[in-house]
């Protein structure tokens, strides 16, 4: 972890990379009843890298994590990751129709989505 700025991460320029210090709201009921948040430090500290997008500069991205060892690249590329990941199970749940998995082994996990991928494929083909 360092502090030099304009340093380049792909597609991202980082503009910052500090240790940051987090708070937490406990939820407390008061004597009426009332929902109340007690803040608290957490007590590890966490790592807060914010970088920007060279296409477009105005947009920051904030990174938060408590992974001290890793290069600030290499957390970049791991969001990134998973950030793609997400989008990958959105588009089967959303545009393949798959809300839910028929078999929790993995044998049957991946015969489902080969399956469904290839439905789709078959479909785009056939409206062409």
């Amino acid at each position: 972890m360092n502090e030099t700025s304009d340093k380049e991460l792909r597609s991202l320029i980082l503009l910052k990379d500090s240790k940051v210090n987090l708070y937490t709201g406990i939820p407390m009921i008061t004597k009426k009843g009332i929902k109340r948040y007690r803040v608290e430090l957490i007590k590890e500290p966490f790592r807060l890298i914010i970088a920007y997008s060279k296409n477009e500069p105005e947009k920051q991205f904030w990174f938060i994590t408590n992974e001290f060892d890793l290069t600030a690249k290499d957390i970049t590329d791991a969001y990134k990751c998973r950030w793609d990941i997400g989008v990958f199970f959105r588009f089967i749940k959303q545009e393949l129709n798959v809300s839910h998995l028929v078999s929790l082994n993995k044998n049957g996990i991946e015969v489902m989505l080969y399956m469904t991928l290839i439905v789709a494929m078959f479909v785009l083909i056939y409206k062409r």
